[in-house]
């Protein structure tokens, strides 16, 4: 990937939904998981990754668990559906 230099610029972007997966699971030890973040019209503005281990991945027994993880650790709120 060839960089270009640019002067600084502050992009700010609106996230209205999330997709949430496990890349890689380390059984009762830790997983890696990834987020991708996207705009209304689906378009893919931001991913993250972390790795859930010690208490965080002892307290982790269901997908809503893991649901309300991410939104706690990147300032998301569930909407109603």
């Amino acid at each position: 990937m060839n960089f270009i230099n640019i002067e600084p610029k502050q992009i700010n972007l609106v996230a209205h939904k999330i997709s949430v997966k496990v890349l890689y699971l380390e059984l009762n030890s830790n997983a890696i998981i990834k987020v991708d973040s996207f705009s209304e019209s689906n378009e893919l503005l931001d991913t993250k990754q972390f790795i859930l281990d010690g208490p965080d991945y002892q307290n982790w027994y269901n997908d809503d668990f893991l649901i309300q993880y991410v939104c706690n650790k990147y300032g998301y709120i569930l909407r109603n559906s």
